[in-house]
């Protein structure tokens, strides 16, 4: 069991927030949730989500500490309702993440495909697919440690990229870069503030993951709440952050509009706007890189 015990907090994570995507979840989740959701009040919706979510965390943290077991969720159910609801979420988790597993895969191969097409190369989706199969299986045969290297290397360069996006829309457009107008009463009960949230919800999927590694943690009654609290705390700022910033350079309160006709391009073409072809280009490859890394 010794053996197994590698991961320190740190590397904790980097696993969380990599399982979270957080490039593929701004990508893929806010042109939706601007469009369907309450427009330019969206990163008021990633406000909230944040909040209930860290209150969530500390009773998540709580009972982490005193069961350490790779099941997670269904092995706490089953220690408090009994082994039939046990078995019975185990189930339902095996479906749940076993066609998350084939959609990511499949995602990657779509989106690398798209990449290499973009270039000139023009490679069927499923090759990637068949690769980023490989690739996850031997990692997930190594122990959690070399996956963590691999996930937080992925994690800081998904970052650095938005960062720069980030910095490069408050530099050229100043104070209209944050609108105040996403916080007020107006804008955040506007459309549909519970599709917002459903979206803002959906981009903290990973988040409980932590738990997943008590076994394979150094000391994991400190470890694994510590990693939780503070996965939970990053990925609340970062997202709540890019998407403001992502409403101010689309235009504001004029934000839902363009996002209606760019669609899944919105993140592309403001990349592209803001810090050219090789802002654009980074954008599309961490794209896939994110979705692998979610998916390992």
């Amino acid at each position: 069991m010794s053996e197994r015990r590698t991961l320190t907090t740190g590397r904790v994570v980097f696993l969380v927030v990599a399982a979270a995507a957080p490039m593929a979840a701004m990508i893929g989740n806010v042109p939706l949730a601007l469009i369907r959701g309450n427009g330019a009040g969206l990163p008021a919706a990633y406000a909230i989500s944040s909040v209930v979510l860290l209150c969530f965390s500390v009773g998540f943290a709580a009972i982490a500490q005193q069961v350490y077991s790779t099941g997670a969720f269904y092995t706490y159910i089953g220690l408090a309702l009994g082994k039939p609801p046990g078995i019975a979420a185990a189930y339902v988790a095996v479906v749940a993440y076993t066609s998350l597993a084939c959609g990511l895969s499949g995602a990657f191969g779509y989106f690398t495909h798209l990449v290499f097409a973009d270039s000139g190369i023009d490679i069927p989706w499923y090759v990637f697919t068949g690769v980023a199969v490989v690739v996850v299986a031997i990692l997930g045969f190594r122990n959690a440690d070399l996956s963590a290297k691999v996930l937080g290397t992925l994690m800081v360069l998904e970052f650095a990229f938005l960062v720069v996006f980030d910095g490069l829309v408050v530099g050229q457009k100043g104070a209209a870069a944050v609108p105040l107008e996403s916080f007020t009463p107006t804008q955040v009960f506007s459309g549909s503030l519970g599709i917002a949230m459903m979206f803002a919800f959906s981009s903290f999927i990973g988040f409980e993951s932590a738990a997943l590694y008590g076994e394979e943690t150094k000391d994991p009654r400190r470890s694994i709440p510590r990693a939780t609290f503070i996965a939970v705390s990053i990925i609340a700022v970062f997202y709540v952050t890019t998407s403001w910033i992502v409403v101010g350079a689309a235009g504001g309160v004029d934000a839902p509009a363009l996002a209606q006709t760019e669609l899944g391009n919105l993140l592309f073409t403001l990349a592209r706007e803001y810090g050219g072809t090789v802002l654009y280009d980074g954008t599309a490859v961490l794209l896939c890189t994110s979705v692998l890394a979610s998916y390992l």
